[in-house]
């Protein structure tokens, strides 16, 4: 099979989504430190980007300083390096014994032309608002969806309360015939180059897979983001996951992949 090639992204899109990124990522500790105060959450700009440290173009002393940040909490660095950054960047990376560990692609939606194509599964599934008294319902789903995926409970336990925690979110419960079968949040992102609405915490109850929970949230968002006014949507995925292939389903388009940079020792 022949890989379609990523078309050219224009710097300005690729400025204005890494910025995005900056926002969300500040936000997200920001949250966390509400949770977690004595567990030292932080994130530091360093260059045109930010080093998150969370629970226990690039110079030679930028990144120094960032792993000193990382050996403060015994934790080895995770670098999400953008294929526009500096060309120096990478190759001082490989200088200090940086490798490859993974991959995220960047999708994009401009959202002035979005027009929300519905199917015939989306009758079926209702999209609701989660209110504040259900903040704890959506904790407990996000986390029963994504727990059987492999991952940390605890780590999901942080990222669905800091959802409910970040001003910028509005969360939201996909239901078929009165049940929670789904969850997913919406951030609403202010950059120096305009408003973006990231999709994240994404997370379908197991029983509930294959009835398009996950294609129904994202086209509920986008639409409220379009009504909000914000003229671009960006969605982070892993390579090859349902995630991404659901992303693309509903019109989303690969900008990008970011490598994730890390080291031992």
């Amino acid at each position: 099979m022949t890989l379609e090639p990523i078309p050219p992204v224009p710097p300005t899109l690729a400025r204005l989504t890494e910025a995005a990124e900056v926002a969300f990522i500040t936000e997200q500790n920001r949250a966390a430190s509400q949770l977690y105060p004595d567990d030292g959450f932080i994130a530091e700009s360093l260059g045109t980007g930010v080093v998150a440290i969370t629970k226990p173009s690039f110079s030679r002393i930028k990144i120094l300083t960032l792993e000193r940040l990382f050996r403060g909490i015994n934790l080895p660095p995770y670098i999400n390096l953008c294929p526009f950054s500096h060309p120096t960047a990478r190759q001082l990376f490989n200088e200090r014994g940086y490798f490859v560990r993974g991959a995220i692609s960047v999708y994009t939606l401009p959202l002035q032309d979005y027009e929300n194509d519905k199917n015939d599964n989306d009758d079926n599934i209702e999209i609701t608002c989660v209110q504040d008294t259900e903040k704890a319902l959506f904790t407990e789903y996000s986390i029963t969806g994504a727990k059987s995926l492999g991952r940390a409970v605890d780590l999901l336990e942080t990222l669905a309360k800091c959802a409910t925690l970040r001003p910028d979110t509005r969360l939201y419960f996909a239901k078929i015939d009165g049940q929670i079968a789904g969850s997913a949040g919406l951030a609403f992102l202010t950059t120096p180059f305009g408003q973006v609405a990231e999709l994240y915490i994404d997370s379908t109850v197991p029983e509930f897979r294959g009835r398009g929970v996950q294609t129904a949230l994202l086209r509920a968002r986008l639409v409220e983001a379009k009504k909000a006014g914000v003229e671009r949507a960006v969605l982070n995925a892993r390579p090859g996951e349902g995630s991404a292939r659901n992303a693309e389903r509903v019109g989303f388009q690969l900008a990008y992949v970011k490598d994730t940079l890390t080291k031992v020792g």
